[in-house]
């Protein structure tokens, strides 16, 4: 089962929250002191994985470098994520870790974690609600493993349709709450 983090209104969630995914951006190292290294079954089943990214910012390393320690359980490798543009301008962040892998949505510092062999298994998604002046507004945001060109998302209001996968990463934003199922190839 995955785990999910989700942004609350209390300022302290909202700050360890954000802190994480700020981690995430920019590279900082959680695991222990030996050189991280992605796991060859993440690297095998994670396309993503096996790609180069560009750097973050060191400005954006250094206003994390006081909460790096806050994703110590989860042992994730954040020097090792690697950024994806979906086609709808969605930005994600895939980051390994021991044992774990987790999809980070860079606009709202929100995470879903689960163990390798999970998402190997049967992928991941985390959905999120945002609210504005025109309304709620829903992210679904997922991770599947290579062979998957596109998942079937059922939107609570509407028929269902295909979301291109990028990258093993997948996004849609509706007006409702959707679920996915992956189809191969």
């Amino acid at each position: 089962m995955a785990t999910v983090l989700k942004l609350k209104r209390g300022r302290s969630i909202a700050v360890a929250v954000a802190a994480i995914a700020l981690a995430v951006l920019a590279g900082a190292q959680l695991a222990p002191a030996t050189r991280p290294t992605i796991e060859p079954a993440q690297r095998a089943a994670f396309s993503v994985l096996r790609m180069r990214t560009p750097a973050p910012s060191r400005a954006l390393q250094s206003m994390i470098t006081h909460v790096v320690s806050t994703s110590r359980p989860l042992g994730l490798y954040l020097s090792l994520g690697r950024r994806v543009v979906t086609p709808g301008g969605v930005i994600a962040w895939v980051v390994p870790g021991d044992g774990n892998i987790c999809v980070v949505h860079d606009g709202t510092a929100t995470a879903g974690c689960t163990s390798t062999q999970e998402a190997i298994r049967h992928g991941m998604s985390l959905g999120e609600k945002e609210t504005s002046f025109a309304g709620p507004s829903y992210l679904l945001l997922g991770l599947v493993r290579d062979g998957v060109r596109a998942v079937e998302v059922f939107p609570d209001n509407r028929p269902p349709l295909l979301v291109p996968v990028i990258h093993n990463v997948y996004a849609y934003l509706g007006s409702a709450p959707a679920r996915a199922v992956p189809l191969r190839r």
